[in-house]
């Protein structure tokens, strides 16, 4: 693994810790496959395990792909492929079932039996932000993140496609996005106790809503926080938003108030695969399709 971590920092240009905190979180059945020339390390794929809800709201075990890197030498061989096919077996052995992973060359693991599917994404014009007071980002420490895990459970129980986090996955992968810039977290309390959050991500000229949770009866929380949000955006010169969350996700609906333009964009970025027919096709397209669902980008590997 060490020679892995060196290899997919090499090709991707990203420091080590993102990928360290992925392979910290792992579960049991995270596994990687690998090309050799000699003993040197040319090719690898990691799989990664993740939980995500079909639309019943049971935790499926997905394997995502990841960190597909091969050295500039060594392409144009066929190292990727046999490697890709090597996960899916491996995959139906340890009993995964579905795969799941994004690209942008959808089309050379069209090959080896992923699909495209549509997931959701909105974005629109801040234009008439209602804020209900000032909004502070958070530190983000280990009693927040052990609380955040809580209100996340709580939010997506029913949620298709949304991951059910290990702790370990809190405590690592997790920590590491909402304490790298530009990843800010917002939060909101009654009684002493976390009843929402807000995770946002803000570039130059735009806001991107990451992810947001409010436990049953805290819906008013969220949208003192979604809509403080988008004030802080306004105040400071910004008009571009960006929302990955769920058509009928409660921030999604905040903010089509002070987004009236806020419309449905087309994400083909995101690929899938039933393996050994533990699932078909369609029952994954109807997970994706489903106005419910949502992915995180904090669960991407």
């Amino acid at each position: 693994m060490p020679a892995a971590l060196r290899l997919w920092v090499n090709v991707f240009g990203v420091e080590a810790q993102f990928f360290q905190t992925l392979l910290d979180s792992a579960e049991s059945d995270d596994f990687s496959v690998g090309a050799f020339d000699g003993r040197k390390l040319v090719s690898s794929v990691h799989v990664f395990t993740r939980r995500f809800r079909d639309t019943e709201g049971n935790p499926n075990k997905v394997g995502g792909i990841g960190s597909v890197s091969t050295l500039p030498e060594a392409r144009s061989k066929g190292h990727s492929s046999r490697l890709l096919q090597m996960s899916i077996a491996e995959m139906a052995a340890r009993g995964f079932q579905w795969s799941y992973l994004g690209t942008g060359v959808n089309d050379h693991y069209a090959r080896h039996g992923w699909r495209s599917v549509s997931t959701p994404y909105f974005k629109g014009t801040i234009r008439e932000p209602n804020p209900s007071g000032p909004i502070e980002k958070a530190e983000v420490t280990d009693a927040l993140l052990a609380e955040m895990a809580i209100v996340h459970g709580a939010h997506t129980a029913k949620t298709p496609m949304a991951n059910a986090r290990s702790k370990k996955m809190w405590d690592h992968a997790v920590r590491y996005r909402l304490t790298c810039p530009p990843d800010e977290v917002f939060t909101s309390y009654e009684g002493g106790k976390l009843a929402a959050y807000l995770v946002t991500r803000q570039f130059e000229d735009n806001l991107q809503f990451v992810e947001s949770a409010c436990l049953v009866g805290a819906e008013d929380s969220l949208r003192d926080l979604v809509q403080g949000r988008l004030g802080l955006a306004a105040s400071k010169g910004m008009t571009k938003i960006g929302c990955s969350l769920a058509a009928e996700d409660p921030a999604v609906q905040i903010c089509r108030s002070a987004c009236p333009d806020l419309q449905p964009a087309e994400d083909r970025a995101w690929m899938v695969q039933p393996i050994a027919d533990r699932i078909s096709l369609p029952a994954l397209v109807s997970i994706h399709a489903d106005p419910r669902a949502r992915r995180s980008d904090l669960d991407n590997f």
